[in-house]
């Protein structure tokens, strides 16, 4: 069996971090040992990862709503034209359901969040969940996701916003280079058994981009970070090696550790 197999038995799902679940066994997230979010450290293990095929369309349709604000499992969600994103994965086919924000990040990286966190929702037709993440950093005006950031429903609504002529694709990076690991939900009930990529290439949005999200919640709308127990989290990012900066050279040099041939022990970072 898999580690991605998913180890609930769920009699509805509709599909993302803001499921609402009709009816599961499962025991309370407390007593789970693969919650997620995490904190990933940069120092992972480098391994040969599965490759992530995406076939995103470049011109879908998008039903804009708002799931909850303020509370700190609602997020402003994307639902997606059927057959509008695909991602092959271990020779299993997964579609785009929706996509939806959180600030600040929940997963972290080395102890730090991001000012925010993108999550495509995948489901296969088993009903397995993925989880491709995408950490968000202030930067410059995104003009693609402007449709979406200058028109957030204000508060939780059944009624949808559309948007027409969307780009999916704009959502992934150039570089697919990701930290893989099992997890969960990171909304009530927490289901286990979900699939997580979480991609190293950032996102950027404006502050005023970034504004608009976070003045709907306040108080934040993420999770916090959970125990990673034994899981492992694999990764094809190179981990770069420490260098000493010029000045603590010269310090060293100074105290004769060189000289005497002391070995200056390599780092990772």
């Amino acid at each position: 069996m898999t580690i991605w197999h998913m180890r609930q038995e769920v009699l509805f799902v509709s599909v993302g971090l803001g499921l609402v679940i009709l009816a599961s066994h499962e025991t309370p997230a407390h007593a789970q040992l693969e919650q997620s979010p995490i904190d990933i450290r940069s120092e992972n293990k480098v391994d040969s990862l599965p490759s992530l095929n995406f076939t995103y369309s470049d011109d879908t349709e998008l039903a804009i709503i708002n799931t909850g604000s303020p509370d700190e499992f609602g997020t402003i969600e994307a639902v997606v034209e059927d057959g509008a994103g695909i991602l092959e994965f271990e020779s299993e086919e997964f579609e785009l359901k929706q996509f939806h924000f959180h600030s600040p990040s929940e997963n972290t990286l080395d102890g730090q969040a991001f000012p925010g966190e993108l999550h495509l929702v995948h489901e296969s037709d088993d009903g397995d969940l993925l989880v491709v993440a995408r950490w968000i950093e202030e930067g410059k005006f995104n003009v693609l996701l402007d449709p979406i950031f200058s028109n957030l429903p204000p508060q939780e609504t059944s009624t949808k916003i559309p948007i027409n002529n969307f780009e999916l694709s704009s959502l992934l990076p150039n570089d697919l280079s990701s930290y893989q690991f099992t997890g969960s939900l990171t909304t009530p009930p927490f289901t286990e058994g979900v699939k997580w990529v979480v991609l190293n290439e950032t996102l950027e949005l404006s502050q005023g981009q970034l504004d608009n999200f976070q003045t709907l919640f306040p108080n934040g709308n993420a999770r916090d970070v959970q125990s990673l127990n034994s899981r492992i989290v694999q990764t094809d990012i190179v981990a770069s090696s420490a260098v000493p900066e010029p000045a603590s050279t010269l310090s060293l040099i100074a105290l004769g550790v060189i000289a005497a041939g002391g070995t200056l022990k390599k780092q990772t970072a």
